[in-house]
């Protein structure tokens, strides 16, 4: 049981993990919009990283799948 929710855990990781970190990003740059715009900077280019990375890694899934 615990095994099976492991690798449940870990295939879920290794698919939506990086568009979690995108979302949290978009969040947090949405917070900080004016007040420190270097911090926001690089949390909208984190989201547009971390969104680029999630897109491949949902492709790459998906081909494996197939």
């Amino acid at each position: 049981m615990r095994e099976e929710l492991y690798s449940r855990l870990n295939s879920w990781r290794e698919k939506y993990a990086s568009f979690v970190i995108a979302l949290v990003c978009l969040y947090s740059a949405y917070v900080s919009w004016g007040g420190n715009w270097v911090l926001t900077g690089v949390l909208a280019a984190g989201v547009i990283v971390c969104g680029s990375i999630g897109i491949y890694d949902i492709k790459r899934s998906r081909q494996q799948s197939s």
